[in-house]
């Protein structure tokens, strides 16, 4: 190998390192519980009641779903076939049968799964590579037009109608999945579209009642469940989805491809779902950056080492964010990053500042300054007290090179009662 060679070599295995997450201890993922110190294991399962099981090592422990925040990381794929769910849940899987009234799957974990159409918001036969552009994808399909269904062709068309009806014979259903999707325009016949032809397909949405959701469950696989409620019986474990399919598999494999946990029980309060007192973004130059609220800065959703974080804040430097505090909270926590748009550019200062009544005046004083933050840095967890405080304010702000994709992400952010 020549010199060079291994210069560039070195170089690839030193990026490699850099941009890859940091491990927890043993390989294991973090559990981020809502009050005390987060702690690396392997989930066992979730029961009935919603008690979560961490396995440590040693000793096992458990956390009601209530007391949890999240375990684990979740990112999507770019490969396959994906079905969107009207709860936003994401099934990677084979269509083997697609009508306007319902559909059936094939997913690996799963099997064969038939719902109604009403349970779908969508599918995506292309999905794209770019992960900006997947999540494009994701949130046309979720705004396309209530009233119709619309076509997505590859090459740019868009077609409005409705699927064609089907039968329920049995031969109606593609055993390696449909090579044709039928679809009806509003004036003329029924055409069919060759499926490679085709980029993306929005059903007509309908209103339907959801159920609460208790947690997310993200998969090895990129499946993502909007999960309520979970059933044992023997081996097997059934999960019911908050748009109502069921799905039923063998619960040790299962356990075993859930890659992240997020509980939608915790409590605390994401300050994605509150309303700023006040948001600036003070332009370099001249150009404006908007508030991304559970987005980044550029409208996709927000990503730190190739994980997906379904909470949080993105802004660009230079941005302050002020929140009024009407209740009483002990800790303000999130994890601070660029976001993967950024690559391995970008550098900001993440400031946080706490107003504090004292004696007849209130006073800001800062709470945290972040060591220089730089694209594929690894997320920076933090933990702030904010009891007696009135208002919080959060800063990014410019460090290298002007603000140059300084897309920075407030990960999770979220605020922790007292009283807890």
């Amino acid at each position: 190998m020549s010199q060079k060679l291994r210069v560039w070599v070195g170089l690839a295995l030193l990026a490699v390192i850099i941009t890859a997450p940091p491990a927890a201890a043993d390989g294991l993922s973090d559990a981020v519980p809502v009050l005390g110190e987060r702690f690396s294991g392997q989930l066992v399962g979730v029961s009935e009641d919603w008690q979560v099981a961490f396995s440590t090592g040693a000793a096992e422990r458990q956390l009601p779903l209530r007391q949890l925040v999240r375990w684990g990381n979740y990112s999507d794929k770019s490969d396959g076939t994906q079905i969107l769910l009207s709860d936003g849940s994401v099934l990677p899987a084979k269509v083997l049968r697609l009508a306007s009234d319902s559909l059936v799957i094939d997913a690996k974990l799963w099997g064969e799964v038939s719902f109604k159409s009403t349970s779908c918001r969508g599918v995506i036969f292309a999905c794209s590579g770019n992960p900006l552009e997947r999540d494009r994808q994701w949130d046309r399909i979720r705004t396309a037009p209530a009233a119709e269904a619309r076509l997505f062709l590859r090459n740019g068309d868009e077609i409005s109608g409705q699927l064609t009806k089907g039968s329920d014979e049995d031969d109606d259903v593609a055993a390696f999945g449909i090579e044709l999707v039928d679809f009806i325009p509003p004036t003329g016949m029924a055409t069919s579209f060759d499926v490679s032809q085709v980029q993306m397909l929005a059903l007509e949405s309908q209103s339907t009642r959801l159920a609460p959701v208790a947690c997310s469950l993200g998969f090895t696989d990129g499946s993502l469940l909007a999960v309520s409620m979970i059933r044992r019986d023997g081996e097997m474990v059934a999960i019911e989805l908050a748009c109502g399919v069921r799905l039923r598999a063998n619960a040790r494999r299962m356990w075993q491809r859930v890659s992240c946990i997020e509980s939608q029980q915790a409590e605390v309060t994401y300050l994605s779902d509150l309303r700023p007192a006040d948001y600036k973004h003070f332009p370099f130059l001249t150009v404006s950056w908007p508030l991304g609220v559970d987005k980044n800065v550029l409208g996709g959703r927000l990503r730190s080492g190739g994980y997906i974080a379904s909470k949080g804040l993105g802004v660009h430097a230079r941005a302050r964010l002020v929140y009024n505090l009407d209740r009483w909270y002990s800790r303000l926590e999130a994890e601070l990053a660029l976001d993967d748009q950024a690559g391995r550019d970008g550098s900001v200062v993440f400031r946080i500042f706490v107003e504090r009544p004292e004696a007849t005046a209130r006073k800001w004083n800062l709470a945290y300054t972040s060591p220089i933050v730089r694209g594929s840095n690894a997320a920076i967890p933090i933990s702030i007290d904010v009891t007696n405080a009135t208002r919080v304010a959060l800063a990014v702000e410019t460090a290298d090179l002007g603000d140059t994709l300084d897309h920075a992400n407030w990960l999770h952010a979220r605020l922790v009662s007292a009283s807890d």
